[in-house]
Parts: structure tokens; C-alpha cells; sequence
């Protein structure tokens, strides 16, 4: 089910009846008391729910509906000096507290205020308050009440666990704006789930985390063959999981394989699904079903964290960076995301959480380009441009495009001015999503749940945090394949402390293959993926090619499935591809897919899971031109390399209207044409083509 608007709320079946929470637009569904003070008091803005007391008086905002055992999640943000304000819980009896208590001279931010509970003011309360409470900017508040029993939690940080004897049994909830005090407060992200029995049938779905790897090659892993790069994590995650030889995702680049992976369909087949800018439209339409609908109907809670790079908006009118951000991910199945809006080397570099960019001053607006340069008057903070300064690029110099607007000491692509105060370091942009992830596990670790998380590592601009420079021996791109590797440890680590791990099906996967250079000096000696080695370290293994290509090295890619509870460990040389993942979720989990949606996604679930050693008939590869592998045996006609940098010339023999034929099992690294020699498989294989290029490989 999806819901247009900032707000949304699970809903169990037997209580809610379908309503919302909060509908983003008015305060319908909400009663503000005393209710002479509705209009001064309470409003909403393009961020949320405002309170704001300018005559010093105090009220509440109480919902309509009451709520027995809930799980609530939202964000919160004060702008004014805050006291004894904060979320009721049932009724008045109990609330837990934003800001200082004005009788104890202390913030109190998480705790429990009881008056009535006969065991003091404050029954429970938290030594964290200080180093975890972020004033000023936005918080993430979750609070569970089951029973008598109250749990909050603080920006991931579990606060207070506190049973109350005189707590109301159901009872309404209310946003508080305290008396005595001018207070500004904004709530976002409202979010409630019922909490409810599971059926048995429930309580068994494996919850589903997809680990995505950015220009990840097929022997960037040590257990695919890497020397100069350690990775013991994801060594580890082989270890106890399938890995699989020749599985791929569906593109040679970034977006269109993020796309077909989400949709179950080739990107080709559809417009704006390239490598996209910035503030290019959203290539996934809110009416298509995907991979998050797919778990949502399955009764999932659904995330996704980190790049996105698939475009926002509707592309009829700009991308507000400065108020709602929509439609997004949450139109399409997503419950929840945090992400970079792009990718991190193009602006805007901003973090984007569900509608709305974090950490945004809005005297401070942003404003992004692609095509001419942003006027000196438009208001906003003004940054370097590397083409006219490039002594502004001070982490390391662009090689080649990369030198627009220069953010963090690196040039970037496309243009952007403001938010100054919402920009990302690059350094620490693994840790944020690492904490981001832990925060969602532990909301979602008592339903089952769909995790989609994108790394930004290794794609450039590689910026290890300082603690991982130097661990391999390949500089910026090794250390930045180190720091996904810590990434994935920490993930599974999330997982092992909530108690989910053995009930969690992980996979670890890249969108397409790797790339040395490709538009930094960072380090590495050989342009994007012309050449098969660099400095010693060939990221593809054995195949030819990488990024940009329509070789084995361009799609081929380490996939590494890890499930206790419902998978052997070993070695799998089925062929599959990432396109397939949609259809085998959904038959595993009884959920119709619509009839004209995933026209390429297949069920393969007991080959991803080590049970069908034969995988695919049939898979496609798309670089520039589209290739199809049938078992051994691969064909593609045009031009293999869809990318080159200024000045690079072209191969003759990479482009071919005849096509090419080659044996992938015995000429790994796709030297022998065998298009004369294998004439009968060559006209196969190119009507196959033609056929799938039409009509999907499901149809």
C-alpha cells in the first residue's frame, strides 16, 4: 500500500480500518486542547506539524484515535529553548520528555515524565541524554508501549526501559508545547505500528537485507580472488553463504541495473533510465510495482539507505530540494529511506531522509544546475567552481569532467549553491549509513523486513574515513573496498545484536563491474576500465572487460546469499541474474505480481538459495548495445563499450553490426569470435535476441 504524503502508519487490519495518522496536508484527525488555541498554536509547513506558542501559553495536539500496544517512530526538531514539553503516551498520565525539566535544571530528552505514577516526576530517566540528544537539529524519537511496560529510544539509542503500574490501558496521543516559555517544535515522520500477535506464518518470513557494492568487479572480494585488498567480512559472509560464479546484474553501468533490479525489468525498454543527473525525474513511475511493493505486500517493512541515483520528482515541474521531495522512494514501496539524492559525486551532496533533506537551514535554500551556470544572485551559499578555481579542489584533482561545483574539497558534477549546513562529509558518509541502518534494524527487529542498502563505496570519489587509509595496498579505491568490507561486517553485526541473524537472508552485490580512473586522481594509473590491470590488481578475475562494457568484467559480479536458517553453505556456478529477484520474492512469498509489471523477472529462488545448480536458461547483459547468455555461450551485436573519456580511441574490432559470438566457459576473457566458426549457434542466439529485445524474458 502506498501513501502520498509525509506521514504514514502500519496499520493492523483489526484496528485502524486503512485510516492514517496524519494526512500531510490539514490537522484532520487531530483535536488541539484547549481548542481556542488550535490556530495560534498548531500548523503545518512543508516540514511537519508545527507548535509554536508564541504567547507563551501551554496545549497539546491530541489524535482523534487511541492507541493501545504501539511501536512510534518520528522526528523532531526545536528551534527555541524547550521545557517540559514533549509526546503523551495514552492519555496524560505519562510522557516522555523533549528538553530541559525545569524542576531538575537537566535535559531530560527521553525520558519518562509520570506525575501521577506515585513514583516521583521522573521514574525513569537516562545518563545519555547529553551525548546523544542533538539540539537544535532534527532527533529520531521511537517509543514502544506494550502493556505497562514503556521503552524510548533516542537517535538509535536505547534510553529507558520502564514498567508503570497506573499506565492507561488505550489511550490518545499528544504533541506537547509546554506553558511558561516561547517554544518552536516541529514533528515529521510519524510513524505507528499496532503491535499486534504474529501468526506463525508471519513469524517465520526471513527478514531480507540487500547489501549493494557501487563499481564492485567480480575480484575485488578476497574470496573472488583479491590479494591487495582485505575484506575478512565479506570473506566471512561467503563463508557461511553460497557464492555464486557466474551471477550478474543487469547493466554495465549504475542506474539502469539499480532500475531492472527494483522493477524486474530491463532498462533498456524504457526512456530515462541512463546514467542520470542530479535532478533528473525519477525513472521509476509510482505506478509501477516493484521490489519494495513486492515485500510491502508481503507484509514487510521496507527501507532503503544510501545512493539512490534513480532520479526524484515527476519531471514536470523541478525537484524542491528546499521543501517536499517527491514522488521518491516512499512512492514506490519504500516505508522509509535515507539516502544521498544522486550519487556522491553529483550535487546536490545532501542527505535526503523520507521528503525531506536533513539538516536544512531554510535561510540557506539550495539550488542545483545541470546546464548553465546558477547566477550570483540567487540566494545561497556560494561554492568554488573547479573550472574556474581549481586550486579549490584541494582532496585531489579531478582527471577528467568532475570539476564543477567544488564541495569538501572535491569537484562534483553539475552546480549547486545553499545548504551549507546540510552538506555530508564524504569521510564519514559509511559511518552515517552504518548508524542509519542500525537504528532501522532495531525499529523493524520484531517484524519481518526488507532492507535495501546502497553503499557509495567504491564508486568515486573514494574517501575512506582516515582510519582505513593505507589498509590495502591500492590506495584510495583498495582502502575505500577495506571500508565496505568494515560496512558489511558492521550490518551483520546490527543483525547478530537484535537476535535476527539466522533469520535474515543477506545478500551482497554490486551494480556493475569495476572501474579504475574514472574521474579522480586518486591514485589509480589506468582510465576508467581500458585496460584489464592496475597495479597489479585485476578487478574483474579472469573476464574481460568492466564498467562501460559489454564483457563478462561489465556484469559479472560477486553475489553472495547468506540465510542459517535456509541455506548450506558452498559454491554455486548457476547463471542468474539480479532482475530475477522480484518474481522469486514474490512467489516465495504467495504475492501476485501485475500481469503487465516485471516482464523480465523470473523465479529462480532455489538457485539463489544453492538448490538449482543450473540457474537461467536464458539472462540479458546491457551496456551500449545488449547481449544475450544462453549456458556457455554468449552473443552481441554493436558496440561493446558504452563509455569512453576524452581523448580514448575506440577498438574496431569493439563494435560489430554482424555481432560476436563467444564460448565464456572456454575464453573467459572473450578474445575467439566464434560468429563463422559456430554460424547455426551465432543465428540462434541473434533471434533469441531480437525475440527478448521485444517481449520479456518472462513473457
Amino acid at each position: 500500500m502506498k501513501f502520498n504524503f509525509c506521514a504514514i502508519v502500519a496499520l493492523s487490519a483489526c484496528s485502524l480500518s486503512g485510516e492514517a495518522l496524519w494526512n500531510g496536508k490539514d490537522l484532520a484527525g487531530w483535536t488541539c486542547q484547549p481548542k481556542e488555541l488550535s490556530q495560534s498554536h498548531w500548523s503545518v509547513s512543508d516540514e511537519g506539524i508545527v507548535g509554536d506558542n508564541q504567547d507563551k501559553k501551554g496545549s497539546i495536539l491530541w489524535t482523534d484515535l487511541e492507541f493501545g500496544n504501539f511501536e512510534l517512530n518520528l522526528d523532531y526538531r526545536t528551534s527555541s529553548p524547550d521545557y517540559d514539553s514533549g509526546i503523551f503516551v495514552r492519555g496524560e498520565s505519562h510522557q516522555v520528555q523533549i528538553g530541559v525539566s525545569r524542576s531538575l535544571k537537566v535535559d531530560l530528552t527521553g525520558c519518562i515524565y509520570a506525575p501521577k505514577d506515585g513514583k516521583g516526576s521522573y521514574p525513569a530517566k537516562s545518563d545519555k541524554v547529553a551525548k546523544v540528544h542533538k539540539l537544535g537539529e532534527w532527533n529520531h524519537l521511537r517509543i514502544v508501549v506494550e502493556g505497562k511496560r514503556m521503552q524510548t529510544f533516542l537517535n538509535g539509542e536505547a534510553f529507558v526501559d520502564y514498567v508503570g503500574e497506573t499506565i492507561p490501558e488505550k489511550g490518545p496521543i499528544g504533541l506537547q508545547v509546554h506553558a511558561g516559555v516561547h517554544q518552536k517544535m516541529v514533528f515529521r515522520n510519524l510513524e505507528i505500528t499496532e503491535l499486534v500477535a504474529a501468526k506463525p506464518a508471519e513469524a517465520s518470513k526471513p527478514n531480507v537485507v540487500i547489501i549493494y557494492g557501487d563499481d564492485v568487479g567480480y575480484a575485488d572480494l578476497g574470496c573472488y580472488g583479491a590479494e591487495k585488498i582485505p575484506t575478512p567480512n565479506l570473506d566471512k559472509l561467503a563463508a557461511e553463504g553460497v557464492r555464486f560464479t557466474d551471477a550478474h546484474c543487469a547493466a554495465a553501468t549504475c542506474t539502469p541495473s539499480r532500475y531492472s533490479l527494483l522493477t524486474g525489468e530491463m532498462a533498456f525498454r524504457k526512456e530515462g533510465t541512463g546514467i542520470l543527473a542530479g535532478n533528473a525525474k525519477m525513472a521509476i513511475d509510482p505506478e509501477q510495482f516493484t521490489l519494495a511493493d513486492t515485500f510491502q505486500a508481503g507484509g514487510y517493512h521496507t527501507g532503503v539507505i544510501g545512493k539512490w541515483h534513480l532520479g526524484l520528482g515527476d519531471g514536470k515541474t523541478p525537484i524542491d530540494f528546499n521543501g517536499e521531495v517527491k514522488p521518491g522512494p516512499l512512492e514506490i514501496g519504500f516505508d522509509y529511506c535515507f539516502m544521498l539524492p544522486s550519487t556522491n559525486d553529483r550535487v546536490p551532496c545532501v542527505y535526503l531522509e523520507n521528503h525531506h533533506i536533513v539538516n536544512l537551514d531554510p535561510e540557506d535554500p539550495i539550488t542545483v544546475s545541470y546546464g548553465k551556470r546558477i547566477p550570483d544572485d540567487v540566494p545561497g551559499t556560494k561554492y568554488p567552481d573547479g573550472r574556474d578555481n581549481p586550486e579549490a579542489m584541494t582532496y585531489y584533482m579531478n582527471s577528467h569532467g568532475h570539476n564543477q561545483t567544488v564541495i569538501n574539497g572535491i569537484g562534483r558534477i553539475g552546480m549547486m549553491k545553499g545548504g551549507k549546513s546540510a552538506l555530508w562529509d564524504d569521510e564519514t558518509m559509511a559511518d552515517v549509513l552504518v548508524e542509519k541502518t542500525g537504528e532501522f534494524i532495531a525499529r523493524n527487529k520484531e517484524k519481518p523486513f526488507f532492507l535495501f542498502f546502497c553503499s557509495q563505496d567504491i564508486h568515486v570519489p573514494r574517501t575512506p574515513h582516515p582510519r582505513f587509509r593505507g589498509k590495502s595496498d591500492l590506495s584510495y579505491r583498495g582502502d575505500a573496498m577495506v571500508q565496505l568490507d568494515w560496512t558489511t561486517g558492521a550490518i551483520m553485526e546490527a543483525l547478530e545484536e537484535n537476535g535476527i541473524a539466522d533469520n535474515t537472508i543477506v545478500i551482497f552485490s554490486s551494480d556493475n563491474g569495476p572501474v579504475y580512473d574514472d574521474g579522480y586522481q586518486d591514485g589509480t594509473t589506468v582510465k576508467t576500465s581500458s585496460e584489464e590491470v592496475d597495479r597489479g590488481h585485476d578487478g574483474s578475475g579472469p573476464y574481460r572487460g568492466g564498467k562501460y562494457q559489454i564483457y563478462e568484467g561489465g556484469t559479472r559480479v560477486p553475489l553472495i546469499i547468506r540465510w542459517p536458517q535456509g541455506i548450506e553453505p558452498g559454491v554455486s556456478d548457476a547463471l542468474v541474474t539480479q532482475v530475477d529477484f522480484l518474481k522469486s520474492f514474490a512467489n516465495h512469498l504467495e504475492v501476485e505480481v501485475p500481469a503487465d509489471a516485471a516482464r523480465d523477472s523470473r523465479d529462480y529462488l532455489d538457485a539463489f538459495l544453492g538448490k538449482d545448480e543450473q540457474g537461467a536458461e536464458v539472462i540479458l547483459e546491457q551496456a551500449k548495445s545488449v547481449a544475450i547468455r544462453q549456458g556457455p555461450w554468449k552473443f552481441f551485436t554493436g558496440e561493446a563499450v558504452q563509455f569512453r573519456p576524452k581523448g580514448q580511441k575506440a577498438n574496431p574490432k569493439e563494435k560489430t553490426d554482424e555481432g560476436q559470438l563467444f564460448n565464456v566457459e572456454k575464453d573467459l576473457m572473450e578474445q575467439n569470435d566464434l560468429t563463422e566458426a559456430e554460424s547455426e549457434k551465432a543465428a540462434e542466439l541473434r533471434a533469441l535476441l531480437k525475440k527478448y529485445r521485444q517481449s520479456g524474458l518472462a513473457e
